[in-house]
C-alpha cells in the first residue's frame, strides 16, 4: 500500500480492526516491529493509526543523505524543495552506500541512548515531557 508520493508527508490513516484479533499489546507490538516506517497506535475504541514518518526524522535523513552530495558547481542537480534537497537519481550502489551511512549513524544513536544509565534516561524523559507540556500550552 502507498501512503504518499512524497515520503516525508506525514499522513494518518485510520484503520478499524474491531473484527480481527489485534487486541494485545504483545500482538500491536508485533505488528510495530512489522512495520517500522510507520508509527502505529491502538486507541480503546479497537481503531488502528498508523501514521506515516514524522517529518523531521525524514527531512533529517534526507538532509544527512544530502551532505554526502558533490559540491554545486557539480554536475549534479542541487536543487531545494521546501524542506530538504531533492536527490539525483542513484545507482544501486549508491542508494546502499547512503542507506548504510543512515543506519550506521541510527546504530550509533541506539548505542549512545543503551550507554545511558536509569538516572540518566530518566531525566531526559522528564526534559521531553517538560517541553511537550510547554509545547501542548503553547497551542492552547
Amino acid at each position: 500500500m502507498t501512503i504518499a508520493k512524497d515520503p516525508c508527508q506525514s499522513q494518518q490513516l485510520l484503520i478499524d480492526i474491531s473484527n480481527t484479533t489485534l487486541h494485545s499489546a504483545e500482538q500491536l507490538e508485533r505488528l510495530q516491529n512489522d512495520n517500522p516506517n510507520l508509527h502505529i497506535e491502538l486507541m480503546e475504541d479497537g481503531k488502528l493509526i498508523a501514521i506515516s514518518p514524522n517529518r523531521s526524522e525524514c527531512v533529517e535523513t534526507a538532509t544527512a543523505a544530502a551532505e554526502a552530495l558533490p559540491p554545486a558547481n557539480s554536475s549534479v542537480d542541487d536543487s531545494i524543495s521546501s524542506s530538504a534537497y531533492q536527490l539525483p537519481e542513484l545507482t544501486p550502489e549508491e542508494t546502499a552506500r547512503r542507506l548504510a551511512m543512515v543506519e550506521r549513524r541510527i546504530e550509533r544513536e541506539r548505542q549512545e541512548w543503551d550507554s545511558f544509565t536509569p538516572e540518566q534516561k530518566a531525566e531526559h524523559d522528564r526534559q521531553f515531557e517538560e517541553l511537550y507540556e510547554s509545547l501542548a500550552e503553547s497551542r492552547r
